[in-house]
């Protein structure tokens, strides 16, 4: 099983150190396997990856603050866009599925005889 670390997502993705990120990994590692059938053997980059952009998500930042006259705004590391664009790991997620002619749609398996 070539799935990734919590600790190697921390490393690409600061913001989520501390969070318990075992369900991403697992849901990102089946969808990576099942979804866009990438070999075992390589899934470890986009698992990563994908488990990055899903946690991403799911944190909630303030957009924006204010303390008496002074006025701050926070991003949740968003590159703009939907879907796989909606986070620079989300879009490194689908550089690296056009390696494996993916696109950003799971592929469906279909077997003629």
């Amino acid at each position: 099983m070539a799935t990734t670390t919590p600790e190697r997502v921390y490393a690409i993705a600061s913001h989520l150190a501390g969070r318990d990120l075992a369900l991403f990994i697992e849901d990102a590692y089946y969808d990576v396997l099942n979804l866009y059938g990438v070999p075992d053997t390589e899934a470890e980059r986009p698992t990563r990856y994908l488990a990055a952009h899903l946690a991403t998500l799911d944190v909630r930042r303030t957009s924006e603050e204010s303390v008496s006259d002074m006025k701050l705004k926070y991003t949740a590391d968003a590159a703009g866009g939907t879907g796989l664009q909606a986070t620079p790991y989300g879009q490194e997620f689908l550089r690296l599925m056009d390696r494996y002619g993916r696109g950003d749609r799971p592929g469906i398996g279909l077997v003629v005889i």
